[in-house]
């Protein structure tokens, strides 16, 4: 499922691959002159138990209906032994299972990164499984307004954000915006 979930995935210009993905990226980035920008972070909290075995199924068999069975599977046969006692996971992905990356990669580009790259606001986002990178060029007012948004847009699905500022940490690391204007 992993493997035949990557072509879908390449569509999706916002999943970045790692860090180096982000850096190439900010290097042929056009920013207006006089935009005032700044940088923000978030992190999905507790993303793979949290998203929705319905929703997810309702995408995949939209998208690659021919592997609608297979997902089935892997999503409501999640068994997890410990001390000696075998449990069903009922909510979210298991974390350990091979696909678990391309289901959360692909959930959250159908359900949030649409709205996230839509905001006029939003010079440019990226996201590396459940952390978001964004460059803010709206009000602190409109920050909030936006960042509540996208906690009420997916049910389960809440975000933790950082303040927007001129310098933010993200995977392995810092990115820093001078204005020498």
């Amino acid at each position: 499922l992993d493997i035949k979930l990557q072509p879908i995935l390449s569509r999706y210009r916002n999943i970045l691959k790692n860090s180096f993905s982000l850096v190439q990226d900010m290097e042929v980035l056009n920013i207006p002159e006089r935009t005032k920008i700044r940088l923000t972070t978030a992190d999905v909290e507790s993303l793979y138990p949290n998203i929705n075995i319905d929703l997810m199924m309702s995408l995949i068999t939209r998208l690659t209906p021919e592997y609608t069975s297979v997902a089935r599977f892997v999503l409501e046969k999640a068994y997890v032994k410990y001390n000696n006692k075998t449990y069903l996971q009922l909510n979210g992905i298991a974390m350990g299972t091979n696909c678990a990356v391309s289901l959360a990669n692909l959930f959250l580009a159908e359900y949030l990164d649409y709205h996230v790259s839509a905001c006029k606001q939003v010079l440019y986002y990226g996201r590396f499984i459940d952390d978001l990178f964004i460059i803010w060029t709206g009000t602190d007012r409109e920050y909030t307004s936006f960042t509540d948004r996208c906690n009420n847009l997916i049910p389960g699905i809440k975000m933790t954000w950082t303040n927007p500022s001129n310098q933010v940490d993200f995977l392995d690391i810092t990115v820093y915006y001078s204005d020498l204007n």
